[in-house]
């Protein structure tokens, strides 16, 4: 891509998206342990997670559920792909590419612009800077928000985790 690039005199520019994978629901069931020190920045970064306190091996713990993708978890850069390339199909036309559906094509007055799209990065190129402008003006408007609180949970006296 790069070499083709090169030759056609294209312009490109690599994006990297803050919170990408915050803006991707998560679609399955996934509980996080925090435990120490994370935990007690939780509730210092806000109280009301106190309640949710519990104490395992004389370690604080708190267990939550994701409504978000999580860095790291296996499905975090497919949600966030999905939602985007849904994103620039729909909204912007592109057309996934037949042989790599990490690639999205447009034809804009006669000139090819292609988006790769590779964990929470883009490469965009095109033969002008109307495409850059347009995704940067996107990816600024789409920056995630504080994610909304989900219900915290216990560890029951079972071996799996049931919420209270």
């Amino acid at each position: 891509t790069s070499i083709i690039d090169a030759l056609e005199g294209r312009k490109v520019v690599t994006l990297d998206i803050p919170g990408a994978f915050m803006q991707a629901d998560i679609d399955e069931l996934i509980h996080v342990k925090l435990e120490g020190e994370i935990a007690d920045l939780l509730v210092r970064a806000d109280p009301s997670y106190a309640q949710f306190i519990t104490y395992e091996n004389n370690k604080k713990v708190i267990y939550t559920e994701l409504d978000k993708a999580l860095y790291g978890t296996l499905q975090a850069a497919l949600l966030f792909w999905q939602k985007l390339s849904k994103y620039l199909k729909e909204e912007l036309g592109f057309e996934a590419n037949p042989y790599d559906s990490c690639v999205m094509n447009k034809d804009i007055n006669g000139s090819q612009a292609r988006v790769l799209g590779y964990d929470n990065r883009l490469l965009a190129n095109r033969q002008s800077d109307i495409l850059h402008a347009g995704l940067r003006r996107q990816t600024d408007r789409r920056r995630p928000r504080r994610p909304t609180k989900r219900r915290m949970l216990q560890p029951s006296s079972k071996s799996h985790i049931s919420s209270q």
